[in-house]
């Protein structure tokens, strides 16, 4: 890959459960295969991988906020760079 920044998107998200339930790891491999299956169809290239967080990631809680009021800036729409889906 370059290192060029300006030819470069980098993407750090979080895939977690609505229910608080364990997600399967089959589950994070289909996603992974959905992206670099997009991004070979775009002619694209893709690094990266996924992994189970480290326990010094998880001690701010749980990634899926219930209540937008309660929701950090970094996490709302209007913050730049930001796209939340639910």
């Amino acid at each position: 890959m370059t290192g060029n920044s300006q030819h470069v998107w980098l993407f750090n998200i979080a895939l977690e459960s609505q229910s608080g339930e364990p997600v399967a790891a089959e589950l994070a491999e289909q996603l992974l295969d959905e992206i670099v299956s997009w991004a070979e169809d775009h002619q694209l290239q893709i690094g990266g991988g996924y992994r189970p967080p480290r326990s010094e990631e998880l001690a701010a809680g749980p990634i899926f906020v219930t209540d937008e009021s309660a929701a950090p800036e970094c996490l709302s729409n209007s913050a730049p760079g930001v796209r939340r889906v639910s």
